[in-house]
């Protein structure tokens, strides 16, 4: 299970982007680039940020609703990370608060 994985419901994971290696530094950049886009089978892939908050902040058995694409404009607030653009940093999510990470420096 990646770091910062949650699972809810029967089998669905709010899980942080794939990595290539066990190790900071070494993550998708192009998996990164589709968030907000559907790119798996019911996971909602999100970014280091976010998984990291809800594993900190929401204890087990947190309602979790999962609210329909085609939701009226507006009732659900969009929040997509900027795509990263700075190729001096490949491999590192630039919501990563790891002190290692370059966009921390």
């Amino acid at each position: 299970t990646p770091q910062y994985a949650t699972s809810f419901s029967s089998g669905y994971l709010f899980p942080p982007i794939p990595y290539k290696k066990k190790n900071a530094g070494t993550m998708s950049n192009a998996s990164y680039d589709k968030l907000g886009n559907p790119a798996s089978s019911g996971c909602i892939r999100l970014c280091f940020r976010d998984t990291k908050w809800i594993y900190d902040t929401c204890p087990i058995g947190t309602p979790v609703h999962v609210v329909d694409e085609n939701a009226p404009a507006g009732s659900v607030p969009e929040i997509i990370p900027e795509r990263i653009k700075d190729t001096a940093h490949n491999g590192w999510d630039p919501t990563d608060d790891s002190p290692e990470s370059p966009y921390n420096k």
